[in-house]
């Protein structure tokens, strides 16, 4: 992308006590509502996750060191339309619908756009949020692989071209020109994906989601149609991403 991949910058000591205060309120089993306290801590912690720390001697050692090791590494696979119905099962199955069955009626969701698209990600299936820092390439990896970034804590990311991922069927100029800011992990997984905005972190309940379970679009859990806005399936989007499927892929 051309100008999203700059120098990696590690989130502030500030903000990553912010992220761990945000998920602790918010993986709480919910009261009838959030208060003011809690509200202003989700509105905090959007805010800081946008206010980079200057780069620091340690943190340029890592990052080289790791960029070594990322040369050697095998490229991420790229699935053969021919065998695609193999490569979803040779992938590590999915707990398809225990997530769901985990969710308390009034659940909380992170919502992210990717160029004019609104996605939701059930807090239970979110593992953080970062910045967009430094990317290195993997030789051969999918078309829809930004890249690989290092981070302090979660070791290397693959980051996905959300816009050209989902959004797959549009002319690529409409998506080539996204501004991806950050990067929203998927559960413990080494996937993340980049994002220009994070919008908010807001309760949804059960019965405003169109709950989708179509063999043809695993990733989609459901959508919200108020909201405008579609809600991920986060582990059959992982069993996507590590089978290198992208949104094309149609059932035989």
């Amino acid at each position: 992308m051309p100008c999203w991949i700059h120098r990696g910058e590690p989130m502030s000591k500030v903000a990553e006590q912010a992220l761990m205060e945000y998920f602790e309120v918010m993986l709480t089993p919910p009261r009838e509502a959030l208060d003011e306290v809690q509200k202003a801590n989700v509105s905090r912690l959007l805010e800081q996750a946008a206010q980079p720390e200057p780069d620091s001697t340690n943190a340029e050692i890592a990052s080289t060191r790791v960029e070594e090791t990322i040369e050697a590494e095998q490229p991420i696979p790229v699935a053969e339309p021919e065998i695609e119905s193999e490569l979803v099962a040779e992938s590590a199955p999915a707990p398809a619908q225990s997530w769901r069955q985990e969710l308390e009626e009034e659940f909380q969701c992170l919502y992210f756009q990717v160029a004019g698209l609104v996605i939701a990600v059930p807090l239970l299936t979110l593992g953080g949020i970062k910045r967009l820092g430094k990317l290195s390439h993997l030789p051969g990896s999918p078309n829809w692989v930004l890249g690989v970034q290092l981070d302090a804590q979660d070791g290397k990311l693959n980051v996905v071209d959300s816009g050209r991922w989902f959004l797959a069927d549009r002319p690529q100029t409409d998506t080539e020109e996204c501004d991806f800011r950050f990067v929203v992990r998927l559960g413990d997984s080494p996937w993340s994906l980049a994002c220009e905005s994070l919008l908010d972190a807001e309760p949804l309940h059960k019965s405003e989601v169109n709950w989708q379970s179509s063999p043809k679009r695993p990733w989609l859990a459901g959508i919200v149609r108020d909201k405008k806005c579609v809600v991920l399936d986060v582990p059959e989007l992982i069993c996507m991403l590590d089978a290198g499927l992208d949104i094309t892929v149609k059932e035989s």
